[in-house]
């Protein structure tokens, strides 16, 4: 039997915590950050080793000694601190050249041995979770890219469209199968796809056209390949979100600029036909990046977004009614038990680069005073049901016909949330053609400073109706395909974990990683027989990351540290996520379990069946951090030649006096186990 609710915290704080702690009065002082405090603290005027008392976060960022060499260019309102670069960069990244100066200098991981070996600090809260993520929190997306598709002169994407990628490779397969993600489909040529749903709809194919925003006109997705898209998702385990045409039917009337509203009868055709073929998703999405000034395909306003989605709730909640015919027709074809043969997918929107900005705020406005509309264009059914009080889920009613010419209504409170998650997007480290983003990927200030747009994201969420989810819904570190040699390789590790463990502690729900194949940032090689090291951390992550999380802080300046409990576990168990951003220092978490003899003991006493499981992650080619390869306690992690991933073994320590060692320029996942955490519980 483990310890009682009221030391577990203290026990925890045993394994975890350095016994640098002088005192007993040090030790209580670390203990009475283990409250609300504790879930914003950081080392104040910390060097690399120090026992400094902990502080807030807010006064760290550029006040202490272990600030940023780079301060970000982080705008009041936009989730992309530079945003305005990816319009340029998108219509003229093809045309440029990469600059590589960054990357021609080889950084060097040191190994554990010959670097000195500093104590480090580490504090968690195990009372209660301070966050908790979906149950499905890892994401990865597939996008419509060309092989034509270049950037600054390199050309990544070969053949891994959504139209084009070998569907039937092992290794894709296998990767796609390890992660059992959440599976988005989608992209900046989403809004140019046409669904090949009929005779009467004109599908052109995808060809280059050096006159379009993206270079690139045209899209044609035919039914058969559809078939094999969702054949792949549904053998691996993954959930689908597609991302529908936002574009669709309107009439361009400039280069960013749209008149009319929203054709949904191509998005209809569509889900008709997945609904007769059984074929459930989780979710679908209006357009990509089509919304405000910083739009990038369109900049529809706000007002005009919001009644577009407004038609694809509508839509959305015909064609998966209970008595539709789409549904009828899919309980004959499957023989599956009604009353619904597929579930109603999550709307998530608006997939803009930013949130909480004035186009947000109008909004959200706009979607709580508008009326809803049939999605059949000029239908007549009608929602009568504008909010006097202006918060969503409040007053009116609502009246609407079914299938069976049945009429029947109900408060808006029950029938019109329009949106079931909010979503934006996130490149934090640039344009993938700055030099800038090596240096950015190995900065832990610099990912920091991103905690304040989280914040913000995790307030938007808040003010919406419970339940609501907020998603990372496209996230790929530097935008334009990423940054060769930096986004491929092991260092890409750095800022990935980081957001990842950052977005899960300020309250997302899902973060989807741009992409599983496809650019330089994809977790697969355009190959298909090549995995980047982030591939091996996600797998992981996934694995063993739960959807609880406990604030965590770290005395180290250059080190890291997020913790959860452990995925799929009752035991009260955690997983720990560690980054070491040092080049020359490994940091020692030691232990000691035994019961107090002395002042300087930590006055707790440990069950004997505490353990760890370590699984440690070092670059390739001796060290290299620009290494394609990554290496698993020492072994260079490689899928085998029929596309099959290798395991991923633990290393298990039982001995409670073995100290917890990060070596420089490395990062580590690691279970506790025996150690019986109460937030855990809850």
């Amino acid at each position: 039997m483990g310890p009682a609710p009221a030391t577990a915290a203290l026990l925890l704080l045993a394994i975890l915590a350095t016994l640098s702690f002088q005192n007993v009065a040090a030790f209580n002082q670390a203990r009475a950050t283990t409250s609300e405090s504790l879930h914003d603290v950081t080392p104040e005027d910390c060097v690399q080793g120090a026992t400094s008392p902990l502080w807030s976060l807010q006064k760290y960022l550029w006040g202490s000694k272990c600030g940023s060499k780079l301060k970000p260019t982080l705008g009041s309102g936009s989730l992309n601190p530079e945003k305005s670069n990816k319009e340029i960069h998108h219509r003229a990244g093809a045309k440029s050249k990469l600059e590589t100066h960054a990357s021609n200098v080889t950084l060097m991981a040191p190994t554990s041995v010959g670097s000195k070996v500093v104590n480090a600090n580490l504090v968690l809260d195990t009372e209660r979770p301070v966050s908790v993520t979906a149950d499905e929190f890892v994401c990865v997306t597939m996008d419509w890219w060309s092989q034509e598709k270049c950037d600054y002169g390199v050309c990544s994407w070969g053949n891994t469209s959504v139209l084009s990628q070998n569907l039937s490779s092992p290794l894709l397969r296998n990767a796609l199968t390890a992660l059992h993600p959440v599976f988005r489909i989608g992209g900046s040529l989403q809004d140019h796809i046409v669904y090949n749903t009929s005779a009467d709809v004109k599908c052109r194919p995808m060809v280059h056209n050096a006159s379009e925003i993206f270079r690139f006109s045209g899209g044609c997705l035919n039914l058969d390949r559809w078939d094999e898209l969702y054949a792949l998702a549904n053998s691996s385990g993954a959930q689908l979100v597609f991302g529908l045409n936002g574009l669709y039917g309107r009439n361009r009337t400039g280069w960013y600029t749209y008149e009319g509203d929203w054709d949904p009868s191509n998005a209809r055709a569509f889900l008709e036909y997945s609904i007769r073929k059984g074929y459930d998703l989780m979710g679908v999405e209006l357009g990509n990046e089509i919304g405000g000034p910083n739009g990038i395909a369109a900049k529809l306003s706000p007002a005009q977004y919001a009644h577009d989605l407004r038609t694809l709730r509508t839509l959305v909640d015909d064609l998966y009614a209970s008595d539709s015919p789409s549904q009828l027709a899919c309980l004959s074809n499957t023989g599956r038990v009604g009353p619904l043969c597929v579930r109603k997918p999550l709307i998530v929107a608006p997939d803009n680069i930013e949130v909480d900005s004035a186009w947000f705020r109008e909004f959200v406005r706009d979607l709580r005073n508008g009326t809803l509309t049939n999605g059949t264009p000029g239908s007549g059914t009608s929602v009568d049901g504008t909010r006097a009080n202006g918060t969503l889920g409040s007053g009116g009613l609502v009246t609407r016909t079914l299938a069976n010419g049945t009429v029947v209504s109900a408060t808006l409170e029950n029938e019109t949330r329009v949106l079931d998650g909010i979503s934006h997007h996130l490149y934090s480290m640039g344009a993938g053609v700055e030099p800038r983003v090596d240096a950015r990927m190995l900065d832990p200030a610099y990912h920091d400073s991103l905690r304040e747009m989280f914040v913000r994201a995790r307030a938007v969420k808040e003010a919406a109706p419970p339940g609501t989810q907020l998603w990372m819904g496209e996230a790929g570190g530097a935008f334009n395909s990423g940054r060769p040699g930096a986004s491929d390789a092991f260092m890409s590790g750095f800022w990935f974990l980081h957001e990842l463990g950052s977005t899960a502690r300020y309250g997302y729900d899902v973060y989807c990683r741009q992409t599983l194949i496809g650019g330089n940032y994809g977790l697969l090689h355009k190959d298909a027989r090549t995995p980047a090291p982030d591939l091996w951390a996600a797998i992981l992550f996934k694995r063993l990351v739960g959807p609880r999380v406990l604030a965590a802080n770290v005395s180290a300046c250059d080190m890291r540290a997020f913790a959860h409990c452990l995925k799929n576990d009752v035991r009260g168990d955690v997983a720990l996520v560690l980054i070491n951003y040092s080049n020359d220092t490994t940091y020692q978490l030691s232990h000691s379990l035994g019961n107090a003899r002395n002042a300087s003991d930590v006055l707790v006493e440990a069950p004997g069946d505490v353990s760890r499981e370590e699984y440690h992650f070092t670059p390739g080619d001796g060290g290299k951090l620009h290494s394609k390869a990554s290496v698993l306690n020492g072994v260079e992690l490689r899928p085998f030649d029929n596309g099959t991933l290798p395991e991923m073994l633990p290393r298990v320590v039982r001995d409670h006096q073995e100290a917890l060692r990060l070596a420089p320029w490395s990062y580590a996942i690691v279970v506790m186990r025996g150690v019986n955490v109460t937030a855990c519980h809850v």
